[in-house]
């Protein structure tokens, strides 16, 4: 299922791309509840039950990231300009997130179908899919310098690093007296 805020940002990208005068604040409040979106999905997708979850999970945060990024151009490209309105040609970044939102389309779309079967096993179809579109994500956002390639890799929370790899010992059956950081996690 489309999701309805996707569906509005990409028509007001492509307005913008078009060279329409499209109002930057819609574009803004558009991404920003695009952001929210994939927020919330990403808390849906940690109360999966499949380990294999972790792919989809990291699918939406890195999305999460990439907007933030896209909303601070935008923002600080539309406190260089005078008016409300702004067009095309005066911002090269327009066109680069486009291409991002319509893989973002995807990952939001194999993920949501992942979320609303929590208790589901993940398929290996599905698995490579959304493999498939983390890699082409970090692709994209690299070739068109929406982000540095690194901030893609920003380290998840510490503790929720930690709390994953004691859940993951204690499944493998690690001796956690030889990874003594595990226990407390």
């Amino acid at each position: 299922m489309a999701n309805p805020t996707i569906e509005q940002t990409i028509g007001l990208l492509e307005e913008m791309k078009g060279g329409k005068q499209v109002s930057v604040q819609d574009t803004l409040s558009g991404l920003r509840a695009l952001r929210d979106d994939f927020d919330s999905l990403g808390d849906r997708l940690l109360d999966h039950t499949d380990d294999d979850s972790f792919y989809f999970y990291d699918g939406t945060r890195r999305s999460k990231l990439i907007l933030d990024q896209i909303v601070a151009i935008l923002g600080d490209i539309r406190n260089g300009f005078k008016g409300p309105e702004i067009k095309y040609p005066h911002i090269k970044i327009a066109k680069d997130p486009l291409g991002v939102i319509y893989i973002m389309k995807k990952i939001f779309m194999i993920a949501q179908k992942v979320s609303s079967k929590k208790q589901a096993k993940i398929t290996d179809s599905n698995i490579n899919t959304i493999n498939d579109l983390r890699i082409k994500l970090r692709i994209t956002t690299r070739d068109h310098d929406v982000l540095e390639p690194m901030e893609v890799h920003k380290p998840i929370d510490t503790n929720l690093e930690l709390e994953c790899l004691s859940m993951m010992a204690k499944q493998l059956k690690v001796d956690q007296d030889i990874f003594p950081e595990l226990k407390n996690a």
